[in-house]
């Protein structure tokens, strides 16, 4: 059986860009309850009411784990802290947390555009696979059968009946393939 694509190297790196989205999104979550703090702070100093203030409807989209919800409601944070930083510098918000902020939306959607991609192609990898193995199960069922049919009726030898179920004929393969050096069949979901 050739042809068969193991998608590890596609899934170790969709553990990798996880991992990074996961940091960024706790992260955000620092930066805005800092934002949410400051913004209560400066209250009526600001051209938009603080529950309007977007802070709200970010941490929602962190908590539900939203990625591209917390990247819209993010920028909608950026505007307002945008149009307000005077006043929210006056309570002490630091210039280096809106840039630490600015930053996110890009690289948040960068990994997350990514990780659909990688998703996709492995996908892809895995359903090509289907058709290989659809192939192979015709043959070994083919094999069982006749097998089966042999050694019920013609050779006289019915304990070999359990040498050609699929299970059985399945290990073979896999054993086989062991002992010629070939790679180990990995476990279903690898």
């Amino acid at each position: 059986m050739t042809g068969i694509v193991f998608p590890e190297k596609l899934t170790k790196e969709g553990k990798l860009v996880t991992a990074r989205i996961v940091a960024s999104l706790e992260r955000l979550k620092a930066l805005n309850n800092l934002t949410g703090s400051y913004v209560k702070r400066a209250g009526d100093a600001l051209t938009v009411a603080p529950t309007d203030f977007g802070c709200r409807a970010l941490r929602r989209s962190l908590n539900r784990g939203d990625v591209e919800g917390a990247i819209t409601d993010l920028r909608f944070v950026l505007q307002n802290i945008t149009a307000n930083l005077t006043a929210l510098t006056a309570k002490g918000f630091k210039a280096a947390t809106r840039i630490e902020m600015a930053a996110l939306p890009a690289s948040l959607t960068a990994d997350n555009t990514l990780q659909n991609d990688n998703l996709a192609l492995r996908n892809k990898l895995v359903n090509g696979n289907i058709g290989r193995f659809d192939r192979l199960y015709v043959v070994m069922r083919d094999v069982s059968e006749a097998g089966k049919i042999i050694h019920k009726t013609i050779s006289g030898t019915p304990e070999r009946v359990a040498d050609y179920t699929i299970a059985t004929l399945l290990k073979r393969v896999r054993n086989e393939r062991k002992a010629k050096g070939g790679e180990p069949t990995p476990p279903p979901g690898g």
